[in-house]
């Protein structure tokens, strides 16, 4: 599942825009930091992007903006002195229509604050100290959508996430092979449209040098709005991957159903002490794993690949342990006819009260056999077992709600909490995938 579709099934009608910025996380009931500032010397528009540091926790944030500088306020309740608020801002940027708000001809000193809400719509920390922004009725006003996530990590299945304009419907993004901001040369290989500000691309882009996209807003109406975003350079997987992941969203990436995974935090190879290339596809089945196998993995030549996948499979009424075992174990033999050592991670249960609450499907009833039955045949294979510490956390009532909000993609510290299984046990793994693979070889000769 993607979790593009949490955030369109439940706040959708709400929805500011999604970006991507850089910067570290801070912990848990951490202040936010990094509150775009302005002076008359460097002023902005009547339609600003306001933005700040990402924040672990938050699934969404509430923006207050004053005319006044505040006195004494308080951060932990709304301000009755506000001129607007907004309080469904998605991720860590808002573009703001400041010239509704105070007027065309408005130049001036305004203050804003931001605080972190949870799924919930509550407060999980306080709001920000305000931040003072000078605005100019001469500064060019934002009329394009703007690429983001310059940190993002190098994905064979592309995401495309932009800072959203507040009066957009829709948007319309394209890829080239070579940049469409310069003249002539640029080949456009596909076109993708979008409800929301982000946008999870079906095909790799692999094949074409010097892969470039950009991203046009329309209005409800299906009008244009503004123009066409600068073109952003794609990041890709290039040559030989020493050692790969394969699977599903959860090694896709993403979590705290805000964050998509051209966020870094959000994908468990971000904690991993080796490089690995990340061959996931969101919204696969063990099936689909096998059918896009040879595609998919064999052009990056890995000596060992890392497979997780049967989540999308088993938590769905229709899926059935025995198939996703053989899926596993045609996946096991594609990899000998291949030469790569496989290591199979075991699957981290999940929780289906908050699967129901956050995407509105209903889990198998007996996904917990199913889970144990496809993690106990994979305790036969080169594996790390992945699921051990949440199970032993959750004592066997499934994924808790603090390390995934959705029950589904885990948030930053269960990413770290797989990444530090995988670490802790990585040498042992490669040494059991290498005996495996001899063991495997010799059968086949004999």
């Amino acid at each position: 599942m993607r979790l593009s579709s949490v955030i369109k099934n439940t706040m959708v009608a709400l929805l500011t825009g999604t970006v991507c910025l850089g910067g570290s996380l801070p912990a848990e009931a951490a202040d936010i930091t990094g509150l775009t500032v302005s002076s008359v010397s460097k002023p902005v528009s009547l339609s600003p992007l306001l933005r700040w540091d990402r924040y672990a926790d938050a699934v969404c944030f509430e923006l207050e903006l004053f005319d006044e500088r505040p006195g004494q306020l308080n951060k932990n309740g709304k301000s009755p002195v506000a001129i607007w608020c907004n309080e469904y801002v998605f991720n860590n940027a808002c573009n703001v229509p400041l010239y509704r708000i105070v007027g065309e001809d408005f130049s001036g000193y305004l203050w804003w604050r931001v605080r972190p809400l949870n799924f919930d719509h509550e407060p999980i920390g306080e709001f920000s100290s305000p931040a003072e922004i000078f605005v100019s009725d001469g500064e060019a006003r934002m009329n394009a959508p703007e690429p983001m996530c310059d940190d993002a990590p190098k994905l064979l299945y592309p995401v495309y996430s932009w800072v959203g304009q507040h009066d957009a419907d829709k948007y319309r993004v394209e890829i080239y092979s070579g940049n469409p901001a310069k003249s002539g040369g640029a080949i456009l290989l596909g076109t993708l449209d979008a409800d929301l500000s982000e946008k999870y691309d079906d095909v790799p882009r692999q094949d074409s040098p010097d892969v470039y996209w950009r991203v046009h807003a329309y209005d409800k109406d299906g009008e244009p709005l503004g123009q066409w975003s600068a073109p952003k350079k794609l990041k890709r997987l290039k040559g030989r991957q020493h050692i790969a992941v394969y699977g599903d969203s959860i090694s896709h990436g993403g979590g705290r159903m805000s964050y998509s995974p051209d966020i870094p935090e959000y994908s468990y190879l971000t904690y991993l002490n080796f490089r690995a290339g990340n061959l996931a596809c969101s919204g696969r089945t063990t099936a689909d794993m096998v059918e896009n196998f040879r595609s998919d993995v064999l052009p990056f030549r890995p000596r060992y690949l890392l497979i997780l996948g049967g989540s999308n499979d088993l938590r769905a009424e229709w899926g059935d342990p025995k198939e996703s075992i053989n899926n596993i174990r045609q996946l096991s033999e594609l990899c000998v006819d291949s030469g790569i050592r496989p290591i199979f991670l075991t699957l981290p249960p999940i929780n289906p009260q908050q699967i129901a609450k956050a995407f509105g499907d209903k889990s198998a009833d007996d996904w917990r056999a199913k889970f144990d039955a496809l993690n106990e045949y994979i305790r036969t294979l080169p594996h790390i077992d992945a699921a051990a510490p949440f199970e032993k956390l959750s004592e066997g009532r499934g994924m808790p709600a603090e390390l995934a909000v959705d029950g589904l993609h885990g948030d930053v510290k269960a990413k770290q909490m797989m990444a530090e299984s995988i670490n802790k046990n990585w040498a042992a793994a490669k040494k059991s995938a290498d005996r495996w693979y001899k063991a495997k070889i010799k059968e086949r000769k004999s």
